[in-house]
């Protein structure tokens, strides 16, 4: 038994109870388990009738499930026992809730709680699920049950009525009785799935045919559509239920329309190779209104599926569909069937464009990475959705690194698959702005182009990267940084004291880590140009000019985290920001960036929303496992800091830089370098400490000056 004893209630709530009989509560589960209906009365009749309420309504086990509980009607309604359920609600319909849920609850020995989960599950649903016809009958004559009951299926499926249950089950007579009871023909899921789908999916001809004849005049529940666009036929075809196609189609006349990956039926025939299915959508196309054109679209669309997939390449299929397209298009070489309005050629695709014959794509068959660009540019071209944005990232990542690979290499692929695959991720990024899809994604895309550059640089292959394709990565991410920036005012800016309140909405969370995600970036992209500008002597003064330009432009700009107002410099001198390491492939802070930034003339002393400077940042850093080189480095920065005139006494939270500092390295720096204090800072802190309104009176350049003290 559970070590609690829940009752529920006729509220509908669930309680708790301990004055119950465990051995009394046990031999009640056994008699409805087993069926006995004689001891079954001869145990209530023992019980106080003040405690029957009680009883009747305890959760407790059943073997079959464990850690799930149900009160007797529900145990005697899954074991089918017809008899007990007809005896408890002729004798006791006062005492037992037909309509009582179940629960799921286990214990979690590591937190030391109950996991509890509210399954909904009533004795009739669970009659249904068990497949008790003569229970299902009882409760709802004797019981009056909800034939709508909507429950959890398990822990990831959920919002099922019984008739779902039914059709699921292929249970005809169960599906007639539900519906002559008042079960909702057309109630849905979480998905917005339909019975009939789930019975097309399940091949049970009989029970879509019986669903259709109750169908109302506009067809409503044939055509309907779930979350995904699916419809019955759609659920019928990617099960390869022939049966029920031919039922829709040709008896109901059901629509073909694409989902919402751009699929038809004939699309999902082809996709998982079903001969019979795609043979029977393409003999009949006159009367499914298939016009050869469309026919060669869908092929295309196949094929470029078999190759570009998130799961597994099957080139073989891949050529077959596409070369079965190809043979249409000139199945009359008088009039062909060309590829016309084809788009410009573009960069991410190495400027190649669609084999436009036979010959052609014969010409590429033997060739991978070609058969790969092929098959994205057909389905591009066919339509940009979600599906096709994940398949691009899939590739860009395939290309880029050998993912079955454990080698010292760190993964990566050769030159020309490095550069493909940067050059893929930013198309991706540009198809998702121009497209306005899957845009939660835009920030990643960038992030990878950033990641594999860095891997070049950490295994010495600093040449491959191309200064102009980092060029227009870094253009990219301060687009993306701009529209983050654009989507929501992160930041509360009090006009009138200038003090930032830092409070984000969870709505607003989402946004801010994006744009601060694209400023990582931006720093991770300095550090790699500066590497590229290194070892590559060609156009150095001209290129280092470009960077130095739009550095300057951020600082004039002012450009800041937009979930706590830090500039770059402060993210350039931490490890980790809210928890997320600055650094992609290697640890920041980054020298070379600082002094980038320096040269710039950086505001060294700015404040973020807590008013940490940038040595604050610097000096909260844990620095755990650094080389003798890395620490050689934060010296230098350290110095760099003191020299431009950051100041040590500057206060944030009630504390200075070097009361932030845990590693002793790090206090070792302060120490050789001791607080002075000038005239200014020390009027500045008389300010703060007596609360005197210096706005009004003193010159706006000086306030930051002050709120640093």
């Amino acid at each position: 038994m559970h070590s609690r004893q829940m009752i529920h209630n006729r509220n509908g709530q669930f309680v708790e109870s301990k004055g119950l009989v465990t051995t009394t509560l046990d031999e009640i589960t056994a008699v409805c388990k087993n069926g006995d209906v004689h001891a079954l009365e001869t145990i209530l009749n023992s019980i106080p009738s003040d405690k029957l309420d009680h009883y009747l309504n305890a959760m407790v086990q059943d073997d079959q499930s464990p850690f799930t509980y149900f009160t007797p009607l529900m145990i005697a309604s899954i074991h089918g026992h017809d008899s007990i359920v007809r005896f408890l609600l002729e004798n006791y319909s006062h005492h037992c809730i037909v309509d009582a849920q179940n629960y799921s609850s286990q214990y979690d020995f590591d937190y030391k709680f109950d996991v509890e989960h509210f399954n909904k599950q009533t004795a009739l649903w669970l009659a249904v699920k068990c497949k008790h016809l003569n229970a299902v009958r009882t409760l709802v004559s004797l019981g009056k049950a909800n034939v709508n009951q909507k429950a959890d299926y398990d822990y990831s499926v959920s919002n099922w009525t019984p008739l779902r249950l039914a059709c699921d089950n292929g249970q005809l007579e169960m599906v007639e009785y539900l519906i002559e009871n008042g079960a909702d023909l057309y109630h849905t899921d979480k998905n917005n799935s339909t019975s009939l789908m789930v019975a097309s999916r399940r091949g049970y001809d009989n029970i879509v045919q019986y669903l259709l004849k109750l169908d109302d005049n506009s067809n409503h529940l044939l055509n309907a559509v779930n979350n995904k666009g699916s419809t019955a036929l759609h659920a019928a075809t990617v099960s390869g239920q022939l049966n029920v196609v031919k039922l829709l189609l040709e008896q109901h006349h059901a629509k073909i329309v694409k989902d919402d990956d751009g699929y038809t039926p004939l699309t999902i025939a082809g996709i998982n190779n079903q001969k019979a299915l795609m043979n029977y959508f393409i003999k009949n196309k006159t009367q499914f209104s298939y016009t050869i054109s469309e026919i060669i679209d869908e092929l295309e669309l196949i094929g470029s599926y078999h190759m570009i997939n998130c799961y597994q390449s099957d080139f073989e299929s891949a050529y077959h569909y596409l070369l079965w397209a190809m043979q249409l298009r000139y199945n009359d070489p008088k009039v062909p069937i060309l590829k016309n309005n084809l788009p410009s050629p573009i960069e991410a695709y190495g400027y190649c464009t669609e084999c436009r014959t036979i010959e052609e794509l014969n010409s590429i068959k033997n060739n991978p990475n070609r058969m790969i660009i092929e098959c994205l540019m057909i389905r591009e071209r066919v339509d940009v959705t979600s599906t096709f944005l994940n398949f691009l990232d899939h590739q860009a990542d395939s290309c880029g690194y050998n993912l079955y690979s454990f080698d010292n290499d760190g993964c990566l692929r050769g030159p020309e698959e490095c550069q493909l695959a940067i050059r893929l991720w930013l198309h991706a990024y540009h198809l998702r702005i121009q497209t306005q899809v899957d845009l939660k994604k835009c920030v990643s895309c960038l992030k990878k182009c950033a990641t594999i550059m860095g891997e070049l640089i950490n295994y010495k292959r600093t040449k491959e990267i191309q200064f102009d394709m980092l060029m227009k990565v870094l253009e990219a991410t301060e687009h993306e940084y701009q529209r983050n920036k654009n989507l929501e005012p992160i930041l509360d800016v009090e006009q009138e004291n200038d003090n930032f309140s830092c409070l984000l909405s969870e709505d607003d969370e989402a946004v801010g880590n994006n744009g601060d995600k694209c400023l990582y970036i931006i720093l991770n992209l300095l550090f790699n140009a500066l590497k590229v500008l290194a070892c590559k002597k060609k156009k150095k003064q001209e290129r280092k000019a470009v960077i130095v330009k739009r550095v300057q432009q951020y600082i004039d700009s002012d450009w800041r985290t937009l979930s706590d107002n830090k500039t770059l410099l402060h993210l350039s001198l931490m490890e980790y920001h809210n928890s997320v390491s600055v650094g992609i492939c290697r640890r920041f802070p980054s020298l070379v960036v600082v002094q980038l930034l320096l040269s710039c003339q950086v505001s060294i002393n700015a404040i973020d929303c807590h008013y940490y400077t940038p040595l604050h940042d610097l000096a909260s850093n844990k620095f755990k496992k650094l080389t003798k080189e890395k620490w050689n480095d934060i010296k230098i920065i350290f110095k760099l800091l003191i020299d431009g005139g950051a100041h040590l006494d500057a206060i944030a939270q009630g504390k200075t830089p070097e009361d932030c500092t845990e590693h002793e390295n790090l206090k070792s720096f302060f120490r050789m370098h001791s607080i002075q204090h000038s005239l200014k800072c020390l009027c500045s802190r008389m300010i703060q400490k007596n609360e005197l309104n210096y706005r009004d009176c003193i010159p706006k350049p000086l306030h930051p000056f002050i709120e640093i003290h």
